[in-house]
């Protein structure tokens, strides 16, 4: 996929997996680790948003290194007959930082809510007011991203996707 493409990708996907660095002991695989989870991600021109806790394991580890990668998948359906999976995805490698200015938390908060809750967009202002200041916002600032789109030539699945 081409920049634009791979960029749709992260736009359209459900949900994405954020990857960092480990920095707690307790960790199975200990420090240094990778530590992955999935979020609800939404994409505004080339920067990603998540919504949080404020504290926990994936905000120390940001905290200490905020080089993440986050894979999306936009679209994918098993062709089982074939053998094969056909699919769309993206890979956004970037640093994440704490959305601390109140104008881009609201951006923020409002994209997300357009995304996953749409019939709630009128009431933003209660939303705000009752767990604005307890919501975490973070932000991938997008480096780099790439995609990858597996079809079946000459399929209804290639015409599809």
């Amino acid at each position: 996929m081409n920049r634009k493409e791979a960029l749709e990708a992260v736009k359209e996907c459900s949900f994405g997996v954020l990857s960092m660095v480990n920095i707690r002991s307790e960790h199975p695989l200990g420090v240094g680790a990778p530590y992955a989870i999935p979020l609800n991600i939404v994409l505004c021109g080339e920067i990603v948003y998540f919504h949080c806790a404020r504290e926990g394991h994936k905000l120390d580890n940001l905290r200490a290194d905020p080089r993440v990668i986050l894979s999306c998948t936009s679209y994918e359906k098993v062709i089982s007959e074939k053998l094969t999976t056909v699919y769309d995805t993206a890979l956004v490698f970037g640093n994440a930082r704490e959305v601390t200015d109140e104008k881009e938390r609201r951006i923020a908060i409002d994209e997300l809510v357009r995304k996953y809750a749409p019939a709630e967009l009128g009431r933003m202002d209660d939303i705000m007011e009752k767990s604005g200041h307890i919501m975490g916002i973070w932000a991938i600032d997008i480096v780099d991203v790439s995609g990858k789109r597996r079809q079946m030539p000459g399929s209804q699945e290639a015409q599809s996707v």
